[in-house]
């Protein structure tokens, strides 16, 4: 069975109530007050189901003026429909209804057919424009939702052609944690606080939207994007909640040079910028920019090109001597990776080991790495190049760079016999060969004795 929707009928005429009452009661679930104070009361036990107010003016106690003043400063109850019952068709009372925030009126004696059909198309003009609500603005936060966020822009760059504007994307780092160690009530607050200050940081002249998660949006003017960054900071204590102080937050900022892109890809660039610094101390804002972009560019090319490329063996390990003063004779070596690309030419170390530290590929390398050390040595050894000592076994976080820590896969097997052997990750350097006292028990470098 379909549940009736609720409509409250404010009238201090207990007759006019119940003919009200019998005219709506075959279509609705009708609740009553004599008066604007009593109808505040109802309001604020029912105000979820409450779908339209029927409302007199002339009542004692609170009249219907008063009572349209109090509910239209209310964000919530504002957005029930009210239709005002007057008692004449005079255009003056007509006007001050509407004046005061009545969304129709019907004027005394009551016509049933009329009142029921403006009944029920506010209620459906209500429905639909909470609809058209959900999809414009986010639940959580009341942002403009994303969609709509990017809807707007366009229509702003449109009506201000001449206007300087950027975009700016932020987001809070970590934010996860946040939900895991506070709770994800404390961190819907977080979300709202965030919302709100970085609405009146815009003001009136721009607009912000929730992307989702812990990520923003705003579209400012350029001169005030470029003073909210010298005043970074500036909020007075008592503004900020402690959880948004133990927080760090990074912003990206895209300069609208070019009106041609689209607007989902000015966001996108906004947010890459804001990524860019991810994890960086003390970095707060980053400009997109040709180098920025330039940037992530040449880093997804080599990502896209890492797989091949240790398939194809075009990492090659190049061994640097380590020479002892005191026995004045070669004490061991530094393994040492290059990237020999086809097409790219040698690459330094430094421009593809930060990298993989970064997407994960690092364990696979110092496999790699590790693997090439070990015949290497095993070559070294059945060619009478040089003795060593020991068995080859891997040392437990000795494999991995410090980050991963532990045994690199299927290593073990492969190398179990030959000279003992570990590897490094500082710097893209990786070592080999005996380990140091100071770390046998994980995230330390070996090295390797070569003796003649």
């Amino acid at each position: 069975m379909v549940q009736k929707k609720h409509v409250l009928i404010v009238e201090d005429n207990e007759l006019n109530r119940a003919i009200l009452g019998e005219i709506l009661s075959s279509d609705y679930q009708v609740l009553e007050a004599e008066n604007g104070q009593e109808a505040l009361e109802v309001l604020r036990h029912h105000k979820d189901s409450i779908a339209l107010i029927l409302l007199d003016v002339m009542m004692p106690v609170m009249d219907g003026y008063a009572f349209l003043d109090r509910i239209k400063a209310d964000k919530e109850l504002s957005l029930i429909p009210v239709i005002v019952m007057t008692q004449s068709d005079g255009e003056e009372d007509e006007v001050s209804a509407l004046a005061h925030g009545a969304t129709d009126f019907v004027p005394k004696p009551y016509r049933p057919q009329v009142i029921l059909h403006r009944v029920a198309s506010l209620i459906k003009l209500r429905e639909t424009a909470a609809m058209v609500n959900q999809f414009q603005y986010d639940r959580l936060t009341g942002l403009y939702s994303k969609e709509f966020f990017y809807q707007k822009v366009r229509e702003q760059l449109l009506e201000n052609p001449e206007e300087d504007y950027c975009i700016v994307c932020s987001n809070i780092e970590n934010f996860k944690l946040v939900n895991d160690i506070f709770g994800q009530e404390a961190g819907d607050r977080l979300l709202k606080e965030v919302a709100g200050i970085t609405q009146s940081m815009v003001g009136d002249t721009g607009f912000c939207g929730h992307l989702g998660a812990d990520r923003f949006l705003c579209l400012q003017k350029r001169e005030q994007e470029r003073q909210d960054r010298l005043n970074f900071g500036s909020f007075p204590e008592q503004e900020v909640s402690p959880l948004l102080k133990s927080v760090v937050m990074r912003w990206g900022i895209y300069e609208i040079t070019d009106r041609s892109v689209p607007v989902e890809q000015m966001c996108d660039r906004a947010l890459l910028a804001a990524n860019s610094i991810k994890g960086q101390y003390n970095q707060f804002f980053a400009v997109y920019d040709e180098s920025l972009r330039d940037k992530l560019l040449r880093e997804q090319v080599i990502t896209d090109a890492m797989e091949p490329a240790l398939a194809e063996e075009q990492f090659v390990v190049y061994f640097q001597p380590k020479y002892s003063l005191n026995d004045d004779c070669m004490a061991g070596a530094e393994a040492l990776v290059r990237w020999d690309h086809p097409e790219w030419g040698f690459m330094s170390p430094g421009e593809f080991i930060p990298l993989f530290e970064k997407n994960g590929f690092i364990p696979r390398m110092d496999q790699y790495v590790w693997e090439k050390v070990c015949r290497q040595l095993r070559d070294w050894q059945e060619g009478g190049i040089s003795r060593c000592s020991g068995l080859c076994e891997c040392i437990p976080g000795g494999c991995v760079p410090g980050k991963s820590g532990g045994y690199v896969p299927g290593a073990y097997p492969k190398v179990r016999r030959g000279p003992r052997v570990s590897a490094s990750g500082d710097h893209g350097e990786r070592l080999c060969g005996k380990p140091r006292a100071d770390h046998q028990h994980g995230g330390g470098a070996a090295e390797a004795g070569l003796h003649h």
